[in-house]
Formats: structure tokens, C-alpha cells, sequence
């Protein structure tokens, strides 16, 4: 399981506040933001759509 979500808009970042996770990290890429998160596996389960909205990862970037 990877340690980290990535999201890229607002609304996905909301999402994932609303449903407890802890945003560790807001960083600019050019016009976007990308946002990092702690994956807390145990208070979602994540579909197959949501893996399009939402990078999994390892790798902790600040």
C-alpha cells in the first residue's frame, strides 16, 4: 500500500479533508497545486474511478 495521495484540484483536496485524512503538504507546479496527503488505510476504501482522480505514492516530495 502506498503511504501517500496526491490530488490536484480543490474539490478532491475538500474530499479528502471531509473524510479525515491529514494533508501534509500544498506545493505549486507551474498553474497547478498539487496536495499531499497521508494515506490513513483504514478510513476509506478507494473505487477504481478514484484511482484516476488521485496519485498513490511512496515518494514524499516538500
Amino acid at each position: 500500500m502506498e503511504n501517500f495521495i496526491n490530488v490536484f484540484t480543490e474539490k478532491d483536496k475538500e474530499y479528502l479533508i471531509q473524510n479525515g485524512y491529514t494533508l501534509l503538504n500544498a506545493q505549486k507546479n507551474g498553474d497547478t497545486t498539487i496536495y499531499i496527503f497521508k494515506n490513513d488505510s483504514n478510513k476509506m476504501t478507494f473505487s477504481e474511478k478514484d484511482r484516476g482522480r488521485f496519485l498513490f505514492t511512496n515518494i514524499l516530495t516538500f
